[in-house]
């Protein structure tokens, strides 16, 4: 949903005619759209670079389909850091969108408080050790 742009963000709940605040639910400082949220917004950009980080890789700041096309070209294969990553990305993906969901429905932080990045960075890190069976030879904290 969230690479074909389906997701119900506040840019395309405005232009369905639906009345929102059209800020961002993460940051706040910018207008809501899919490409705001996964490759914009300074939270889901501490996320995610923290990934790549604790994976031994960097990366320019890229668009939302700029993005979408760099994981198209460098997850490719069967080893355990494409499959780390794939697991990240997805990781990523759920956990950015439910902190969304819960900064806007009820209506605070789900952590809190000024950790939010690092808190989402080891829920993605979780999910990515208990589908890798704890193999943590890649994926370590950057904090």
């Amino acid at each position: 949903m969230a690479i074909l742009d389906r997701l119900p963000t506040k840019d395309r709940l405005v232009r369905f005619g639906i009345a929102v605040d059209s800020s961002c639910g993460l940051c706040r400082s910018s207008f809501e759209s899919r490409d705001h949220i996964f490759s914009d917004c300074a939270f889901a950009m501490v996320v995610w670079h923290a990934i790549l980080h604790a994976c031994g890789l960097s990366q320019e700041p890229l668009c939302c389909n700029d993005l979408v096309r760099w994981l198209l070209l460098n997850l490719k294969g069967k080893s355990l850091m494409v499959q780390v990553l794939k697991l990240a990305w997805s990781g990523f993906i759920y956990f950015i969108w439910e902190e969304r969901n819960h900064r806007l429905f009820r209506v605070l932080a789900v952590n809190g408080d000024d950790e939010g990045e690092e808190t989402m960075f080891l829920r993605v890190d979780s999910t990515v050790m208990s589908s890798t069976a704890g193999n943590r030879c890649l994926f370590q904290a950057p904090w």
